[in-house]
């Protein structure tokens, strides 16, 4: 079980995601995932990470991870059928499960609770216009999709590189 979110790195049912997985390398984890769009993917059941359970999704830009979503599943106390008070929970959830690991957010603009890194960022995310009752209360990691550009001698040489 690998969990390095300084580096970005998490195991999902002991498969490693990184900023440098690739949608084939998804496609062949072994996760049982359904695309939702030719680049977006989302689980089918549940998976643990660092012994929670959670229900990743996972978007792809040129076919390398862009943003790894993971929202909680939760089991509600019959007591709270209020979606907005089911938000805040999952934000709480959220943010502490976090806060374990990572200690003090980095940033904490509103709605969010957000950690910085060379990689991209992970954050609690409390509400994004919530269209419905699952659009609030997750963790979010952001990969960075840089281009170094080198360059040689001759101006017109030059190449993207991951």
């Amino acid at each position: 079980m690998v969990l390095d979110l300084p580096h970005g790195i998490l195991s999902l049912d002991d498969f490693p995601f990184s900023p440098q997985t690739t949608m084939d390398e998804l496609l062949t984890s072994g996760l049982p995932v359904r695309a939702s769009s030719c680049d977006y993917f989302c689980a089918t059941s549940p998976v643990s990470v660092d012994g929670t359970d959670f229900l990743p999704e996972f978007s792809f830009l040129a076919g390398h991870l862009l943003r790894l979503i993971l929202r909680p599943c939760i089991e509600y106390p019959a007591s709270m059928a209020d979606q907005c008070e089911r938000q805040q929970f999952r934000f709480v959830v959220c943010a502490r499960w976090l806060f374990v690991r990572l200690g003090r957010p980095t940033e904490q603009p509103k709605g969010e609770n957000r950690y910085i890194f060379p990689w991209g960022h992970i954050s609690a995310v409390a509400d994004i216009s919530p269209r419905s009752e699952h659009n609030a209360g997750y963790i979010v990691l952001n990969y960075n999709q840089t281009c170094l550009l080198y360059t040689s001698d001759a101006a017109d040489d030059m190449q993207c590189v991951d």
